[in-house]
């Protein structure tokens, strides 16, 4: 959520989360983007004036009655009192003063309180041996993101797959598994991404192996990571934008996602896939698609879920080299098996959406983007200039990536 504070028509304080304010920023680069005279004096509140009040950003809401911070420039004096107790504008006591240095009182107030006053301990120089230095990527935070990603299909979406998922989630870690040129390990590290290098494969094949890759590298960072991981999403592709954060909703047991209306019985593509697990009974295949692409659980049920998948390909490495068999596989598992742990396959546009084909649900995107009445968490697709894309690439500021 994003909060916008103003006093009339000075505002001077933007407050939200990490992902509310990057989309704020978004906002106001894009309305200040392309003008041809120069950016000088307060335009930039004019802009912010906008945003807020004209064309409202999703989930921010404006502070006209300064409940929450104020512009001391904009107060009467008299409206101002400086006491033991703090400063009282209007006689309320407003937790953020801002250009508190504007009011006469206020400054001298701030100037002899003891309580604002730095102790003698750390006046001067800031040792630079007290800086804590940053975290590392991986141990940011217990949500971690596992994406693969194969050059000749992901080279153009890399940005945007990094810069929507920075925006929404800035707090979870990012792996990133695959061959990679410096102009790409330069993206990553802006990004604050931890990168595992394999060996290029082949496009053909590559969501099939990205799955060997994606699984010994939850199985290195769940033992090296500092904490103990909570949730994890995996990708095999960047071909992807987060619309909110992924982990908004915790998942119990394993998370799968329908790729859309269409059932294994309708699909030949994919009811050939799963042959090759299990008897194509007519009547058990009245059931979703499941995606391979992507997953979503605890890191314990992730990693037990890629023992049984890989069972089925014990024996039978020649099936690899067919596009995408592993889906069969998949949907073998999570239709036919019992796992011994919850498998909940998501309708499609409830957490993820595809982008991809007709999908019979409604998108709208008056205000953000809303998919079949809710936000879904990731949206994957085939194309990055769909309209659903370019909707998204708007809102988070990426249209130039």
């Amino acid at each position: 959520m994003t909060y916008f504070s103003a006093y009339g028509a000075n505002p001077t304080v933007t407050v939200g989360t990490t992902s509310g304010v990057l989309r704020y920023l978004a906002a106001m680069t894009r309305e200040l983007a392309g003008r041809t005279t120069p950016i000088t004096g307060i335009v930039d509140q004019a802009v912010h004036n906008f945003v807020a009040s004209m064309h409202p950003l999703r989930n921010a809401w404006l502070d006209p009655h300064d409940h929450i911070a104020v512009a001391l420039s904009s107060v009467s004096a008299d409206l101002v009192e400086c006491s033991a107790q703090g400063v009282l504008v209007g006689g309320a006591s407003v937790p953020v003063l801002s250009q508190w240095e504007d009011s006469p009182q206020v400054r001298q107030h701030v100037k002899s309180t003891p309580h604002f006053q730095l102790l003698p301990a750390i006046r001067g120089p800031w040792p630079s041996d007290a800086i804590t230095p940053p975290p590392a990527a991986a141990e940011r935070g217990q949500d971690a993101v596992v994406v693969f990603y194969q050059r000749q299909r992901d080279a153009a979406w890399l940005p945007l797959f990094l810069g929507s998922l920075r925006c929404v989630a800035d707090g979870a870690a990012i792996h990133c598994v695959g061959d990679f040129d410096q102009r790409e390990l330069a993206m990553l590290v802006q990004h604050g991404c931890t990168v595992h290098r394999v060996p290029a494969i082949e496009p053909d094949i590559a969501e099939n192996i990205a799955h060997f890759y994606l699984s010994q590298t939850l199985e290195r960072i769940s033992s090296a990571a500092a904490g103990p991981l909570d949730q994890v999403l995996l990708l095999d592709s960047t071909r992807a934008m987060f619309a909110r954060d992924p982990f908004a909703t915790k998942t119990i047991g394993l998370s799968m996602f329908a790729e859309g209306p269409t059932r294994v019985a309708d699909s030949p593509y994919n009811r050939d896939r799963l042959a090759f697990f299990v008897p194509p009974e007519e009547s058990a295949l009245q059931v979703p698609v499941v995606s391979s692409g992507i997953m979503r659980g605890r890191v314990s049920v992730v990693q037990e879920f890629y023992r049984q998948l890989f069972k089925e390909l014990v024996g039978r490495t020649d099936l690899l080299s067919i596009h995408k068999v592993v889906q069969g596989a998949v949907n073998k598992l999570c239709h036919f098996d019992n796992l011994g742990f919850p498998v909940t396959i998501h309708p499609n546009g409830a957490e993820v959406y595809f982008d991809m084909w007709p999908s019979e649900l409604s998108v709208d995107s008056r205000h953000g983007v809303r998919v079949g009445g809710t936000v879904p968490g990731v949206v994957l697709a085939a194309d990055k200039d769909s309209p659903l894309m370019m909707k998204l690439r708007i809102d988070l500021g990426l249209v130039e990536a």
